[in-house]
């Protein structure tokens, strides 16, 4: 029901009040290029940007204290993250310090953490996961927004050729579950060839045979017809599985 009300409020708010000319001028910026019409590059991406959109965003998306939800209406759809064992502030030292709440920051953590003799702080600069970041669909909705890094790709010939100086957007996570909170939730490893390219270019151990064990231990895998590949982790912390077509 609650994502339910947020649909209606990215539907009812669409902007398109702007004539095709002003939409020229005013859409030479944009981050996607959907269409060779002012209008239909609008009607992708500044719909996403409506005044009702942005408004909601600034509500729900500004810093909050994760420890306490005193005070705040939204508190239900957001993710709170209480320190444990019932402490009121971190500790002055840990045994291990993880940098970014990525997919692999977040597992490397939890796997550290089972272990009940160690102190682990894993840091994020970006902001926290809430309802609506786990609704796949609604992915380019925060490519828009500070839950970004808002990277470019550098030109390259033949790629991105509709896209402004032909460099792509390449928008990186900037939140605890990383680029996995805007990028669908698709995950994949990377072809085989591209790691031992890596190692060929001097990065010795990251070949696609020396990191694949790390993979496998990673993964807590759900593919039918693939339960027995013996690249495929079953064992590990990140949920791996096809999307569901119920």
């Amino acid at each position: 029901m609650k994502i339910f009300y947020f649909l209606i409020i990215c539907f009812v708010s669409f902007d398109d009040s702007r004539t095709d000319e002003e939409a020229t001028v005013e859409d030479d910026n944009d981050l996607y290029y959907m269409g060779t019409s002012a209008r239909s590059k609008r009607f992708f991406w500044n719909d996403f940007r409506s005044p009702g959109i942005e408004n909601f965003m600034q509500v729900i998306g500004n810093p909050y204290n994760t420890q306490s939800s005193t005070g705040d209406i939204l508190s239900f759809i957001r993710d709170s993250y209480p320190l444990p064992k019932g402490l009121r502030e971190p500790y002055s030292e840990y045994d291990f310090v993880i940098i970014g709440a990525g997919s692999a920051g977040s597992a490397l953590a939890s796997r550290l953490s089972k272990n009940r003799n160690v102190t682990v702080l894993l840091l994020e600069t970006g902001k926290p996961e809430m309802i609506v970041t786990d609704v796949p669909a609604l992915a380019p909705v925060f490519q828009a927004t500070d839950y970004v890094w808002h990277y470019y790709m550098e030109p390259q010939r033949g790629v991105c050729m509709g896209m402004n100086n032909q460099r792509c957007f390449w928008p990186r996570g900037r939140a605890v579950g990383g680029t996995s909170v805007i990028n669908y939730m698709i995950y994949t490893r990377g072809r085989p060839k591209d790691w031992d390219r890596i190692e060929a270019d001097g990065n010795y151990g990251w070949a696609y045979n020396d990191i694949l064990k790390y993979f496998i231990a990673l993964e807590k895998s759900d593919l039918k017809g693939y339960e027995k590949e013996h690249h495929r982790g079953r064992d590990g912390d990140l949920p791996v599985e096809f999307v569901s077509m119920k």
